[in-house]
């Protein structure tokens, strides 16, 4: 954006000029800045500097000794659990705490689901938050359940190491 350009040419004189360029690497520098917020702090998914405002502005309490990434997931997962909660929002919220894909049951007759980790061999890192924002978003009257992919010693026992990657999973309740 150059000064000079919004002024009608019957103002262009020497002193003008020299005043417009003057001012000129001022607005350049500021043009750079508004661009750069524009372009990284008014995302939430690459916000640094206007991350707590982003958590304050969403209700998140601030951790600045948290791991950046860790701080933009829990916005994200807020973010995302805005409005009514249907089976793929639980997914996603799950999904962005836990970086494990899983699939929803629902329970109608017994008002609960179950959360199926299938994408992950055990209990998935994180799962304290997993927990505090499903009960955020979840309606009150459902109950929830996790279930976890684990391999039993019966179903090892008898193979070797290298038969063990195609060896199917037992599914239990947690």
């Amino acid at each position: 954006m150059n000064l000079k350009d919004y002024l009608p040419k019957r103002l262009l004189s020497a002193p003008v000029e020299e005043f417009q360029d003057a001012f000129q690497p001022q607005i350049d520098a500021f043009a750079q800045v508004m661009w750069d917020i524009m372009q990284k702090e008014l995302f939430a998914g690459t916000a640094l500097q206007w991350l707590p405002l982003w958590e304050t502005a969403y209700g998140i309490p601030s951790e600045p000794e948290k791991p950046i990434s860790y701080r933009r997931s829990r916005l994200l997962s807020k973010m995302r659990g805005a409005g009514t909660t249907t089976t793929e929002m639980i997914r996603q919220v799950v999904l962005s705490y836990s970086n494990s894909d899983c699939e929803i049951v629902e329970k109608n007759s017994t008002y609960q689901f179950e959360i199926h980790f299938v994408g992950t061999i055990g209990i998935p890192p994180n799962m304290d938050d997993v927990k505090a924002a499903i009960e955020e978003i979840k309606p009150a009257h459902l109950g929830y359940q996790f279930v976890y992919l684990f391999r039993t010693w019966d179903m090892v026992s008898d193979q070797t190491w290298g038969e063990l990657s195609s060896q199917s999973f037992a599914q239990i309740k947690g």
